[in-house]
């Protein structure tokens, strides 16, 4: 995969990972339970999102580790979370 590409895959990341805290947030705040069953849902779809988008890396046997350089701190926390939720899921499908 050329450079290009795993930037471009940091950069969709990194997105979907700032929608995942900043929602994370917004759910600390929410008393409604309606909304936050909504927001949770939004979570889940993001979470989603970050695993399909490093899914070509996952598929070509390529490290995931080139892509989790480019995170730290509470980001790094959301991208491992998303990639091993994600993985364990797929697993679950294919038995």
């Amino acid at each position: 995969m050329d450079d290009k590409r795993k930037r471009s895959i940091i950069h969709n990341v990194m997105n979907d990972i700032s929608n995942i805290i900043g929602l994370n947030n917004l759910l600390i705040l929410e008393d409604n339970k309606s909304d936050q069953k909504r927001i949770k849902k939004k979570i889940k779809l993001y979470y989603e999102f970050i695993y399909k988008e490093c899914k070509p890396i996952i598929d070509n046997k390529e490290d995931i580790n080139e892509i989790s350089t480019a995170f730290e701190g509470e980001y790094l926390r959301v991208f491992k979370k998303a990639i091993e939720n994600n993985i364990s899921n797929s697993e679950n499908y294919k038995e």
